[in-house]
């Protein structure tokens, strides 16, 4: 459905035109199906059915969604996927009832969890919020994009030429230098004021070399001000390993600068510490859009963004986390862009899920209750995150948890457990609900499919409970104000070995 100048509340103009005017959803596309010569999604050979609910402008209707979801499944499609919502945590809300009955028929639904993370629990997005509806949650990416350039390590008389990643500027565009030498301005990696101060006055001339600097505790701009004084044309910081990847600006500043990981730095400086030197080539065209990766430390971390639940009805959303940070896709006009967000980890679950009913085969084989039953495989797939959050100066605290399951569900789904394990589970989430209707008993059916028996050991992985109402006013907490909380609860496991043979199906409570 086009819907060319439409944003939402004005009259819609519907035509046959599918193609994306704002790149959100060519993006999107790209992480699940995307094939070139240098790039693959997540499942190249699988098919798109594009149903168009934005036009130029952004913005849409619930109505709008519920027809094109309506439309897709009336399409034949094994998969519906969308990228979209807005803070609304009814599940019995109308996108989130029609999306949760399409999934009864036997078709998998994944939609972005949202990106209000910083407003706090109970911020469940609309669609998502839907009971059968797989709600995805962002994880940080440990490698992001970023440009590649060649350093040539010369010691001893042995040359040898390496890619490495940088990231450039954001308003100065690529570096377009090469032969320069890289000078250190110390050999001390472990000093993170390193020309936070003005440099001694014996300090040579910096203007015929690229400066590297760690990047530290102070801002960028007093390293560059004071690397200026000396001449400094070209300043190439080297990221702290703790510090979580950042782009760097260059403002009114005469020099350029730029950032390497932290691994780079330290070869770099160990070379020519070691009496030899360190040669640069940025000149490596960029017609290709190519890009490498760059190490972040924020990386296997819920990200800041992603949107906590439950819904209203204290159903247990999100459900599995994906990487959603720093995707590097496809875009508009055959370009490509790094897009970060929920939007970018409900594709790649989707594209999985695509990997599976290509192996496996999708409703048409299996019936209305694949959909149900394949959920269960995806979210028993999740493994566990880290509660952990990186402070204003790039420092991390580690809250000694694991992330709550209303931030990221049962955690990062695992492609290969989906695709490979040949233990499946059926369950009904363990929501306890509330104190009044409280719920005690919980079971799960294990299969063996496999052709071996199988032991299985239960265990409880505690996660870092939380006051879901403000310390001060009263309210739901904001995410600064939301702090951990150890809370072991009591739980009784089926006792004494629990095992599963081949083909056989067993009830644990």
């Amino acid at each position: 459905m086009s819907v060319t100048e439409y944003d939402g509340s004005n009259e819609k103009a519907p035509d046959g035109d599918p193609l994306d005017s704002l790149g959100h959803g060519t993006h999107v596309a790209g992480i699940i199906a995307g094939k070139s010569d240098f790039y693959v999604g997540v499942a190249p050979e699988a098919e798109i059915l594009a149903f168009k609910v934005f036009g130029a402008l952004e913005g849409t209707d619930e109505d709008t969604l519920i027809e094109a979801t309506i439309m897709a499944y009336e399409s034949g499609a094994d998969i519906i996927t969308a990228s979209i919502g807005r803070a609304n945590g009814f599940s019995d809300g109308p996108w989130a009832t029609v999306a949760s009955r399409i999934v009864e028929q036997g078709v998998i639904i994944t939609i972005a969890a949202g990106n209000d993370g910083d407003e706090g629990s109970f911020y469940a997005s609309s669609g998502s919020s839907g009971k059968e509806v797989l709600a995805v949650a962002s994880v940080d990416t440990s490698r992001v994009p970023a440009k590649p350039w060649h350093a040539t390590f010369d010691l001893d008389g042995v040359a040898n030429t390496t890619q490495l990643a940088y990231i450039p500027p954001v308003n100065r565009g690529l570096w377009n230098i090469t032969g320069l030498p890289i000078l250190p301005l110390a050999y001390d990696t472990t000093d993170p004021a390193e020309a936070c101060s003005p440099l001694p006055d014996t300090t040579p001339d910096l203007s015929d070399v690229i400066v590297l600097i760690r990047r530290g505790t102070c801002t960028p701009y007093v390293k560059q001000t004071n690397l200026e004084k000396f001449g400094a044309r070209y300043i190439l910081f080297y990221n702290d390993e703790y510090r979580p990847y950042e782009l760097v600006a260059n403002s009114a500043y005469k020099s350029q600068i730029a950032l390497i990981d932290a691994k780079a730095g330290a070869a770099i400086i160990e070379t020519v510490k070691a009496g030899g030197n360190v040669t640069a080539d940025f000149t490596i065209p960029a017609e290709s859009d190519w890009a490498v990766g760059f190490f972040d430390a924020a990386g296997g971390i819920p990200s800041q963004y992603t949107s906590w639940g439950g819904t209203y009805d204290l159903e247990l959303k999100p459900d599995i986390a994906a990487p959603g940070a720093n995707i590097y896709s496809t875009y508009l006009d055959g370009t490509y862009k790094v897009l970060s967000g929920t939007s970018m980890a409900t594709p790649y679950v989707a594209g999985v899920v695509a990997l599976y009913i290509s192996k496996h085969g999708g409703r048409s084989v299996h019936g209305k209750e694949f959909a149900k039953n394949l959920s269960r495989r995806i979210i028993s797939s999740g493994e566990s995150l880290p509660w952990q959050i990186f402070e204003p100066q790039g420092l991390p605290t580690d809250f000694g948890y694991f992330a709550p399951i209303t931030q990221v569900g049962n955690g990062l789904l695992n492609a290969t457990k989906l695709l490979e394990y040949d233990t499946s589970l059926l369950f009904e989430k363990f929501a306890l609900n509330d104190t009044e209707s409280f719920n005690r008993y919980h079971k799960v059916e294990i299969t063996n499919n496999g052709a071996e028996t199988v032991t299985y050991n239960f265990t409880l992985e505690p996660a870092g409970g939380f006051m879901a109402q403000g310390r001060t006013s009263g309210l739901l907490a904001d995410i600064l104000d939301v702090k951990p909380i150890s809370i072991l609860p009591a739980v009784t496991f089926p006792s004494g070995v629990f095992r599963v043979s081949p083909g056989e199906t067993k009830q644990a409570q």
